[in-house]
């Protein structure tokens, strides 16, 4: 057993068990310690292909919890996003769009958490959404899957605003990630071209990340709503500050 496969595989048990518990989190998680491990592009390759696993391990045992109505309209919004998301990826300044999407979720992460900290006695009460707000989320999580492999953020801002229960948040977006890494990886394979040492790299970790998943899906059942939502703001704000690190030291 080699040495890199033990570094990729505790990576990648720490980040499917976030995942798992959370709803999102692998690839920001996973990305920065592959990358100690292999090279930019194979990195980001194997966590696009490893992330649709988590979510395939973990939504049989959340499927009565997905609010269908939901993620039927955040999958309408994330198809439509895909095509303006390709655009960028392949036109646009990627450092700029990854430090403005850094910027964005940072300054979301700081009203969540201030937002919390001044809510009142109703604050566990689900907020009412619309269906257009809902298609919205999906869009924008759509555009940043194909441009930046990060669908999870508007979601996750989404349904904590909304003040979703946590076992909804966390069933209907790993159900939309299916959709959303399958779809990125279809975007990866067909333009950017997979080498058959990263699928080979990515299917030495698959266990490992399905296990993770289902201990951070066990975890999540012991974890009330505070924590869980303390848990999401907080992965929102690494999120936020990686993705404007790694624009600006690019």
């Amino acid at each position: 057993m080699s040495h890199e496969w033990l570094m990729l595989a505790g990576a990648t048990a720490l980040a499917a068990t976030a995942q798992g518990a959370a709803g999102f989190g692998f690839a920001i998680l996973a990305v920065p310690l592959y990358l100690l491990i292999l090279d930019s592009v194979v990195a980001v390759q194997v966590a696009i292909v490893v992330t649709p696993v988590i979510s395939i391990a973990v939504v049989p045992r959340l499927w009565h919890a997905v609010a269908r109505g939901l993620l039927l309209r955040l999958a309408l919004g994330s198809l439509l996003g895909f095509p303006l998301g390709l655009a960028l990826y392949l036109h646009a300044d990627v450092a700029r769009l990854t430090a403005g999407a850094g910027l964005l979720i940072s300054g979301f992460a700081v009203f969540l958490l201030l937002a919390a900290r001044g809510r009142v006695a109703d604050g566990d009460r689900q907020a009412p959404g619309t269906a257009w707000g809902d298609v919205v989320a999906g869009f924008v999580s759509g555009v940043l899957a194909s441009s930046l492999a990060m669908p999870g953020p508007p979601l996750l801002i989404h349904f904590t605003l909304r003040r979703l229960p946590k076992d909804i948040a966390r069933a209907t977006m790993l159900s939309l990630f299916v959709l959303s890494y399958l779809g990125s990886l279809a975007l990866q394979a067909g333009i950017a071209g997979m080498a058959r040492g990263t699928w080979l790299t990515a299917a030495a970790i698959v266990p490992v990340a399905a296990l993770g998943a289902l201990a951070g899906n066990a975890l999540a059942r012991r974890m009330g709503e505070g924590a869980f939502r303390r848990l999401a703001v907080l992965l929102l704000l690494v999120t936020g500050v990686y993705a404007l690190g790694s624009a600006l030291l690019r």
